[in-house]
Order: structure tokens, then C-alpha cells, then sequence
């Protein structure tokens, strides 16, 4: 096992735009962008080994347009680690993080494994969600024997060789021609900024947990974006999601890898903010 060397991890020490809620799931890390009154608010939930600093360029290319909300996960980047983590449980906070805040209506985007926390967040408050952004992901990570078999395989990979798997395997079978060797340095840096226990945890309740049920019962309007190029959720497995949405607008990727929230920031801002308008 190699993931001895996250025993005596610590989060990131907290910066002038990191903010702490503290919460029924312990103590969460956030940034909060924030723009005048009335301005639209995106909430945002990265995906498998992201944190804060993940979003970065992201947010450099919508935060001249929007509010932006970024929460850590227990154990990823500024968030201490917690026992565990609950997808309901980590939303519950969220959202009364919101109405401390005094937000009540959202923009939620779901990027990959982050999808499926953004699916969570509607099934329980729904009534404050304008519209949803899918991005490289699936209601249901294991819809196949052999999508479960692929990802019982990831997840034993990451026990036996957490970092050997993300930076050795992982990173580079899912960027694209956009992700620079820049890009590649900064990544694998981001991932060693998480706590490999809370990450495995995260990935393992997130991969094994089934939101198709929910899908049809989504009444806003819901951006789905999937891409020719991703190995982690092919096209396919979005669509099989699309054909359960009322109302949904599909962008196809044909270039663009899984990593294109770092690869593509400027083109992926453009299209969510046409979206949101």
C-alpha cells in the first residue's frame, strides 16, 4: 500500500480567498467569487482528485460574469479530512452554506465524478436550481459488468498505487492535444495536494451510486457535455443519460479530452456561459 505517505497530510493552509463553513460533515473549505447584487451564481463540484486550485483558470475565464462557488471535499486540498464522505450529507452544508450566504437560486455544474454530487443537490433542492451542467459524466458510473469491472479496476489500482495510478495512468489516457507538458506538472502537484484516503473514499461512493432513477424527474433545463476523446466517460454513456432528460441541450466534443474544464477554460466558460443566458 502506498498510501502511507498521506499519514501525516494536512490541508492546505488556508489563503486571503479560501473561507471555512463549519458543518454537520466537520469543517469545509470554499471560495466564494463574489459580484454585485443579483448577479447569477454558479455552484460548482469538480470531480475525481480536484480541489479548489483544480478550478483556477476556470474561474479566471467566468468571474467577471458571475458568482462562483467552490467547496472543497473532506480531505481535498484546503478541507480537513473527515470519516468519510456522504454526498447528502456534504449537500446538506452546502446549501446552508448558500443561505448563509443569503443565495437561493443556483447554476449547478457538475464536472465528472462531480456529476453525480451535482444530481444529489437537485434530487434535495431542486426548488433553488435554475438550470444543470453535466460535464463529462454519468447519472451512473457502473451501468454495465463491464463499465463495474473497469472501475473496481481503477479503484484497486488507487489502493495498491495512488499517485503511480492518477499521475502514470490516469492523467495521461485522459488529456487531450490541449493539455500542455505545463498543464501535466501542474496537475500532478494538484493531486498530491489531496489526502489519498479521502480521495479512494470519494471515488468509491461516488462510482457506486445510481442517480438514473432521478434523471427523468429533472424539470430544468440540463446542459449535457461528453467528448469523442474521453476514455473515462464515453460518449455513449452520456447519451444513455440524455435520453432520460425532458429538456436537455447536447454539446459533443470532438477533440477534447475528459480534462477539458483545464485543457479548454476559455472554450468550456464560453459555452456554459451561453448556456446560462
Amino acid at each position: 500500500m502506498s498510501l502511507n505517505i498521506y499519514s501525516e497530510w494536512k490541508p492546505l493552509k488556508g489563503e486571503p480567498f479560501i473561507h471555512y463553513y463549519s458543518g454537520t460533515t466537520g469543517k469545509l473549505a470554499f471560495r466564494h467569487v463574489e459580484r454585485p447584487e443579483n448577479t447569477k451564481t454558479i455552484l460548482f463540484f469538480y470531480g475525481f482528485s480536484g480541489n479548489i486550485i483544480m478550478m483556477t483558470r476556470l474561474i479566471a475565464n467566468l468571474q467577471n460574469e458571475y458568482n462562483i462557488i467552490v467547496v472543497d471535499y473532506p480531505g481535498h486540498g484546503y478541507s480537513p479530512q473527515s470519516d468519510g464522505f456522504d454526498i447528502s450529507a456534504f449537500n446538506r452544508d452546502v446549501h446552508s452554506l448558500l443561505e448563509q450566504k443569503g443565495i437561493h437560486s443556483v447554476y449547478v455544474a457538475g464536472y465528472s465524478l462531480g456529476g453525480i454530487v451535482a444530481l444529489d443537490y437537485y434530487q434535495s433542492y431542486s426548488e433553488s436550481v435554475k438550470k444543470i451542467m453535466l460535464l463529462h459524466t454519468s447519472a451512473y458510473f457502473k451501468s454495465s459488468p463491464a463499465r463495474t469491472l473497469y472501475f473496481e479496476g481503477i479503484g484497486n489500482a488507487l489502493r495498491n498505487n495512488f499517485i503511480g495510478t492518477i499521475n502514470d495512468i490516469a492523467i495521461p489516457i485522459l488529456k487531450d492535444r490541449y493539455f500542455t507538458r505545463e498543464l501535466l506538472k501542474t496537475s500532478k502537484k494538484v493531486t498530491a495536494l489531496n489526502n489519498g484516503e479521502s480521495v479512494i473514499n470519494y471515488f468509491d461512493v461516488i462510482s457506486n451510486s445510481n442517480y438514473n432513477s432521478m434523471v427523468d424527474s429533472i424539470k430544468c433545463p440540463v446542459l449535457v457535455v461528453c467528448s469523442t476523446k474521453d476514455f473515462l466517460v464515453p460518449v455513449k454513456e452520456s447519451l444513455q443519460m440524455v435520453k432520460m432528460i425532458k429538456d436537455c441541450r447536447v454539446m459533443v466534443f470532438r477533440n477534447t479530452g475528459h480534462l477539458s474544464i483545464v485543457s479548454r477554460p476559455i472554450f468550456m466558460a464560453a459555452l456554459l456561459t451561453d448556456f446560462i443566458q
